[in-house]
């Protein structure tokens, strides 16, 4: 079936159902086809097959998409820069990386793929993986949204996460505070919570 649906994947009818079968045929012939389909594409179609590349989550897919994260079609690069979070793994985490240290809207598309990989890499069991991939995150501070879910991400993987949402608590960061104390019924139990009631004083009372 693949040689018949990567014909079809470059009309602009047929398309859409013919990446919604290539996604689901496992393999590298799929992963092939998509990807000779990419350069022959342009427009919708195009950032469609890059969707699909996502959706497989297939390490073969990563060098294509790198090269096109890295290009000057910001759509293009943003939807590749997703369909890298989304395949998640070794390779396309070092890309997301890379992609991370610059500035602007990449560096924030980088953040935000980079918190898909963590997910996936929780869901297949590599905890070490998601938490580094938090750490980095974390400490890029892209946006605040993607640094609170960092530190989210943090404390769920922590080895002490009541010694991490005390310190937030001590702490100066008042972005934070929020997502510390929304962690702490999970974390702290009985007499424990007045560790966290020692602290309550010196937080800003919001209007």
């Amino acid at each position: 079936s693949v040689p018949v649906l990567a014909s079809l994947v470059l009309g602009p009818i047929t398309t859409d159902p013919a990446r919604y079968a290539l996604e689901r045929i496992p393999g590298g012939e799929a992963d092939q086809a998509l990807l000779g389909a990419l350069d022959k594409a342009a427009g919708d179609i195009r950032r469609g097959i890059v969707f699909s590349l996502g959706e497989r989550r297939s390490v073969a897919v990563v060098p294509g998409l790198a090269r096109l994260a890295g290009g000057a079609d910001t759509a293009l690069a943003a939807d590749a820069v997703k369909a890298l979070g989304k395949t998640g793994g070794p390779e396309a985490v070092k890309v997301l990386t890379a992609a991370l240290a610059k500035s602007g809207a990449r560096k924030s598309e980088a953040a935000s793929a980079l918190l898909l990989a963590a997910e996936g890499a929780v869901a297949a069991g590599d905890k070490a993986a998601a938490a580094a991939i938090y750490d980095r995150v974390f400490t890029a501070n892209a946006t605040p949204v993607s640094r609170q879910a960092a530190f989210k991400g943090q404390l769920a993987l922590g080895q002490d996460p009541q010694g991490l949402i005390l310190k937030t608590l001590a702490g100066k960061d008042a972005l934070l505070y929020a997502p510390a104390l929304a962690a702490v019924p999970a974390n702290f139990s009985g007499p424990e919570v007045a560790k966290v009631a020692d602290l309550m004083d010196r937080l800003p009372v919001e209007n």
